[in-house]
C-alpha cells in the first residue's frame, strides 16, 4: 500500500495550494464535513471526498496534478456568469443531486449570510432533485435562483 496523507494533511496539502495560487481571503477546513470553504467577500466551498480519492489512487507523480486540477475548480466559483443568455446558454446542464444537497445548501446560506441561498430545483423521484449548473471548463457552478430573475 502506498504511503498516502490523511485527511487532515490532504486538506492542508489542497489549502496551502490555493493560497499559493492567489487566495487572499480565509480558507476554513471543516473536518466534520471533509470540506474546505471560503470566508469574506467570495463564498467558495470545496467538498474534498473525491479529489482525496482521486489523488490516492493516482500515481505519485501525478498527486501535483491531481492537486492543481481541484485547486482550478476552487477558483471556478468567482469567475462571472455572462450577463447574456445567449452566451451562457450553451453552459448551463441539468443536474441531478439528492434534494438534502438543494435544501442544506438553503440552510447553509442562511447562517452564512442571513438570508437562504435559494437554488431551484423539480423534485425527482422521493429523495432527488434535478437542478441547472453553468458547466466551466474546471467547474460546475450552481445556479441561484436570483440570477435566473429578469435584474437579478
Amino acid at each position: 500500500m502506498k504511503n498516502q496523507p490523511t485527511k487532515d494533511e490532504f486538506a492542508k496539502l489542497v489549502t496551502d495550494y490555493i493560497r499559493q495560487a492567489g487566495e487572499k481571503g480565509s480558507v476554513v477546513y471543516e473536518p466534520e464535513e471533509f470540506s474546505l470553504r471560503g470566508e469574506g467577500k467570495r463564498f467558495a466551498a470545496m467538498f474534498l471526498t473525491n479529489a482525496y480519492r482521486e489523488y490516492c489512487a493516482a500515481p505519485a507523480d501525478a498527486h501535483e496534478q491531481v492537486v492543481k486540477h481541484w485547486v482550478r475548480n476552487w477558483f471556478g466559483a468567482s469567475k462571472d456568469m455572462p450577463e447574456d443568455f445567449e452566451d451562457v446558454k450553451p453552459d448551463l446542464l441539468p443536474v441531478v443531486r439528492s434534494r438534502a444537497h438543494f435544501e442544506l445548501n438553503s440552510l447553509g446560506g442562511e447562517v452564512e449570510s442571513g438570508a437562504p441561498l435559494s437554488l431551484p430545483y423539480q423534485v425527482l423521484g422521493e429523495h432527488f432533485g434535478i437542478g441547472i449548473v453553468y458547466d466551466l471548463p474546471e467547474a460546475m457552478r450552481s445556479i441561484p435562483k436570483a440570477a435566473l430573475t429578469p435584474g437579478g
